[in-house]
């Protein structure tokens, strides 16, 4: 099933406070498998906390955007991406994550590219979000 998020406000202000992601509904089966894509447009990037879902040390995950780089949560797993442009305030960038369970992997894209990618990331092997 799908799950809705809320990425910007439907009202601009001038505050440098990020808006975050609100799931509307969660999927009642257990996830195996997981792809999202959204889009965002941020005015400051200091630790803004994209999207998350039930985070913590073993389960979940999550986006966290920084300045120069971002964080992406995966179960038990943190890992570090570069951005494939630099940050320009207040312009809309889209980005998608994907974990294929079948081969371990992870990629990040940025606006259509790759910026990260990686195989066997063993850790995530037999963990559940």
């Amino acid at each position: 099933s799908l799950l809705p998020v809320l990425i910007y406000p439907s009202k601009r202000t001038d505050s440098t406070e990020t808006s975050i992601t609100k799931f509307k509904s969660l999927p009642s089966t257990t996830m195996v498998d997981l792809s999202f894509c959204f889009w965002v447009k941020v005015n400051h990037l200091a630790g803004a906390k994209i999207v998350h879902y039930e985070l913590n040390d073993t389960k979940g995950f999550g986006i966290t955007l920084q300045e120069n780089y971002g964080f992406l949560n995966l179960k038990v797993v943190d890992l570090l991406f570069d951005y494939t442009t630099p940050h320009i305030p207040d312009r809309w960038r889209h980005f998608c994550a994907v974990y294929d369970s079948s081969v371990e992997s992870v990629t990040v894209y940025m606006d259509g590219k790759v910026t990260f990618e990686k195989l066997d990331v063993t850790a995530l092997a037999g963990t559940e979000f």
